[in-house]
Parts: C-alpha cells; sequence; structure tokens
C-alpha cells in the first residue's frame, strides 16, 4: 500500500514511519526538511507544509491512504490564528486534496482535547460532547479539525479518526512535552509538581491503533486510544523504582502554581523555551477525565495498551542511552 504522512518529524511520526516500511509498505512523508533520520528505498519525501497546496497535492499523488498526524501543539492560549491556521486550515487543505486524490481512506490524527473532560469521575467515550468554543486554542483547533474531517465523509472520502490520550514512550527525538517532563525529573531540574494527573499511553500502542484504523476503521467513525491515568506523584515514584534514584519532588497547590504562570512565560519568552507550566497545562492536569474508554477502539480496531510501568522503564532507558538524562 502507498501510504502519505504528514507530522514526519513529530512523535507520532518517528514510530508510524519506521513500522509501516518495516511492514514493506511505499511511504510518502511531508517535512520542512530532508529528514536523512528514515533514509529509506521505499521512502519519498516531499519539502513542504500542510499550507501549502503545491506540496500536499504532491505528497498524495499515487498514494492509497493518508494519515494526518502534523498539529502544532500548544499548552497556552498564545497565538490562537496560528494554531488554527496549521490545525484546521491545514487540515482541510489536506482533506481537499486527498478528496481530488481519490484516496482510499484518511486516518486524521485528533486528541482526547476535542472532547469535554467534566465531568473528570464519569467515563469518557466517543459519544462524549466536544469542546466549546470557550475551550482553549488547542482544544478548539482539535474539535474543529475533527468535525472538518468527519464532514468530507458526506462528499465521498473514507474518513477515520483517532483521540489519543497524552502520549509517551521511544524513540522521542526530540522530545515530547512529557518527555521533557521525565527528563527534567531525572536531571533534577524541576522543582515541584502538582497534584493532578491525565490519562498516559504509549505511543508505540498509539502507531498500532493508527494503523489498525487504517485497516479496519469503520467509515466516519471516532476510536479513542487511551491507557490508564497516573497522577504526576504516581510518576515519579515509578520512575524512582525504575531508575533507582531519589525522586521526591515537592506537590504545590494549584493557586500558587497559577500566580507564577506569568513568571514562567516570561521566562519562557526570554529563553524561547515552552513555559514550564501554563494556566492552560494545569486545567488539563486538574481536570483531565480519569476514565477515558478505549473499549471500541479494543473491539473494532484490535486495540491494546500496555502496562504504563514497562512505557516508562523503556523511555528512561531510551533517554538514558541517548544522552538526554544525566549518568
Amino acid at each position: 500500500m502507498k501510504i502519505a504522512i504528514t507530522g514526519a518529524s513529530g512523535h507520532i511520526g518517528g514510530v508510524l514511519i519506521p513500522e509501516l516500511l518495516r511492514k514493506d509498505h511505499d511511504v510518502s512523508i511531508l517535512t520542512h526538511e530532508h529528514a536523512n533520520r528514515f533514509s529509506h528505498v521505499k521512502l519519498r519525501e516531499v519539502v513542504g507544509s500542510i499550507n501549502d497546496v503545491v506540496a500536499v497535492t504532491e505528497l498524495l499523488t499515487g498514494c492509497d491512504a493518508v494519515i494526518h498526524a502534523a498539529a502544532l501543539i500548544s499548552v497556552s492560549n498564545r497565538n490562537p490564528d496560528k494554531i488554527h491556521h496549521v490545525n484546521v486550515d491545514g487540515s482541510r487543505i489536506m482533506l481537499e486534496a486527498a478528496l481530488k486524490a481519490r484516496v482510499k481512506k484518511f486516518i486524521q490524527v485528533s486528541s482526547i482535547h476535542a472532547f469535554q473532560q467534566a465531568p473528570s469521575d464519569k467515563p469518557l467515550d466517543e459519544y462524549k460532547s466536544l469542546v466549546s468554543e470557550g475551550a482553549p486554542a488547542y482544544d478548539r483547533s482539535k474539535k474543529n479539525a475533527q468535525v472538518l474531517a468527519l464532514s468530507f465523509v458526506g462528499k465521498g472520502l473514507d474518513v477515520t479518526v483517532v483521540n489519543p490520550t497524552s502520549i509517551v514512550g521511544p524513540p522521542d527525538y526530540r522530545p515530547s512535552l512529557m518527555g521533557q517532563a521525565i527528563i527534567g525529573m531525572c536531571n533534577g531540574t524541576i522543582p515541584a509538581i502538582l497534584n493532578g494527573g491525565f490519562d498516559f499511553v504509549d505511543v508505540r500502542d498509539v502507531v498500532g491503533g493508527i494503523i489498525n484504523a487504517m485497516h479496519q476503521g469503520r467509515k466516519g467513525a471516532c476510536y479513542l486510544l487511551s491507557g490508564k491515568w497516573y497522577s504526576i506523584k504516581d510518576i515519579t515514584s515509578m520512575l524512582s523504582r525504575i531508575s533507582g534514584r531519589k525522586i521526591s519532588l515537592p506537590i504545590i497547590p494549584v493557586m500558587i502554581a497559577r500566580a507564577g504562570v506569568p513568571f514562567t512565560g516570561l521566562f519562557a519568552r526570554l529563553t524561547g523555551k515552552q513555559p514550564l507550566y501554563t494556566n492552560e497545562s494545569i486545567d488539563a492536569l486538574i481536570n483531565g477525565n480519569r476514565f477515558i474508554d478505549s473499549s471500541k477502539a479494543q473491539t473494532e480496531i484490535d486495540y491494546a495498551a500496555r502496562p504504563f510501568e514497562e512505557t516508562l522503564h523503556d523511555i528512561y532507558n531510551w533517554f538514558l542511552k541517548n544522552g538526554y538524562i544525566k549518568n
């Protein structure tokens, strides 16, 4: 099968591309620059962005399926227009090009953030309401892109949506936001943690779910790809056991954390780095749903999630081997 992929340099892309090549598919990827990491005889690279109609048209030429994983991830409400431009307008360009190219399958990689999380102690499944227009910019963009993608079913495009939760696991080259947190915990550069948590899932299991959805996913269906909810304190305890390091961080009250948001934001702007936390990331940790139900994906696309301690063990050792975590 000839498969086009966006988001080649992202966390999912870094696992998805070699797995598809291993399965002997022909893969075309859209990159901002040539990515030597993925050099392979069955790999074709197109340089451009998802907002570039010419590049997207070239990417989809001759392809049977599309996995649209590119997105601008944001944990703040800064630059909402840019987030919309990439996540929603870029999806529209991809969908219109796929329709014209007559691709047989379109996988839209959305997010659990497209759904309302509250009440956090009640199960969340694919029938949960989507977020409102008052939600953070990233959440709105994922909701709007998901709704847009599903609207193309009525135009004749076979679209399936997958909604992963918080992705963790190797390889994680950039690294991801959660990867940065794990590195910081192990290297002692994170001073404190919040008394919150999230549903975490292994990137390798998400990739398995995406590939299965490409072959088995129903037209117009959404599938939640979840793992299990853990608090940040749970994660520090597991990392301590796995690494043999003493990782015991104080838990700061939410009110104090919110008071520090302007300072973390200023520091991020001065250094050019991601802020340690934002009001939006605090809300996600405090209000994230604890009972995300992936039973539909388990039944219809044979999705399965491994134990999260196995994921932490593997990502810790990967970061250690590749020099992200100090010996």
